[in-house]
């Protein structure tokens, strides 16, 4: 999984694409994460309080599920004792907690946080379509540069991506080097997190692992009906190889459609439905 981020993250470091006015709008407002962050570790102890229940208040403004969005945990590297206790990713309000801790108990040490959200390599991620152009994207990937400092040094220089869903626009995932796999999240929140590890693996042409990641989302929700649709793209394009002969391909395909307009939403449907007529007449 570790391994996954890494790519993930050098993938996305690499791709650079013109900020349309959703990916502006994604970056605006990990820009406003940031800079609540930011805010934190210039303001003492005191404002650091009052800024971090504003956080914690406010933090469905701007994630997914505030209690489980998972974060990457980097606080045990930066030598916070507490940050040992967490082995996997920690959620977004621990992740608050314990980067406020590093700024509001300065002894001797004087430590210091800045960023910059990268709009030139953030993009926009794409998932699997019938013809181009039929549906926006879902997903983002913003990348933001951190910098820990103490006492004048740098002590950590790390890239951050986080995955922003556009429809909702709320963070549904947050990694760097030091994420690795969140095994207690919220199964229907979870779906959400595969969705856009879905579209990272088709971005990154990893088709299989995508075709993959959907088929486990409708054995957990068989009512989802945009990755029945999303599959039975990749069927029809031969992204994946089942080895099922050219008759059974076409009637799981069909199969899929049919579950995506029972299913899906306006927009799914309707596409759905051209496909199958495309398909069929």
């Amino acid at each position: 999984m570790k391994k996954y981020y890494l790519f993930l993250l050098i993938f996305v470091c690499q791709s650079s694409f013109a900020i349309t006015p959703e990916l502006n709008k994604a970056c605006d407002m990990v820009e406003d994460i940031f800079s609540n962050l930011k805010a934190i570790s210039q303001n003492g102890e005191s404002a650091s309080k009052a800024r971090l229940n504003l956080i914690k208040e406010d933090g469905n403004q701007y994630f997914a599920l505030v209690t489980e969005t998972p974060a990457p945990n980097e606080f045990a590297e930066l030598g916070i004792a507490e940050a040992n206790d967490y082995k996997v990713n920690i959620a977004t309000t621990t992740h608050v907690t314990l980067f406020a801790s590093l700024f509001s108990s300065q002894t001797s040490n004087k430590f210091t946080f800045d960023y910059k959200v990268d709009r030139d390599k953030s993009l926009e991620l794409s998932v699997p379509e019938f013809k181009k152009g039929e549906s926006s994207p879902e997903f983002a990937g913003i990348v933001v540069h951190k910098t820990y400092m103490c006492n004048g040094k740098t002590l950590l220089n790390l890239d951050d991506t986080l995955i922003v869903g556009l429809q909702l626009m709320k963070v549904t995932n947050w990694v760097n080097i030091y994420s690795k796999a969140h095994t207690n999240i919220n199964p229907l929140y979870s779906i959400e997190v595969d969705k856009s590890n879905a579209a990272l693996a088709y971005n990154s042409k990893k088709f299989i692992e995508a075709y993959r990641i959907y088929g486990s989302i409708i054995k957990r929700k068989p009512s989802d009906g945009e990755s029945y649709y999303r599959m039975a793209i990749m069927l029809y394009k031969k992204d994946v190889d089942l080895k099922l002969s050219k008759k059974q391909r076409q009637q799981l395909i069909l199969d899929y459609l049919d579950m995506a307009i029972d299913h899906g939403s306006y927009s799914i449907r309707t596409c759905a439905g051209n496909m199958k007529y495309w398909i069929t007449c």
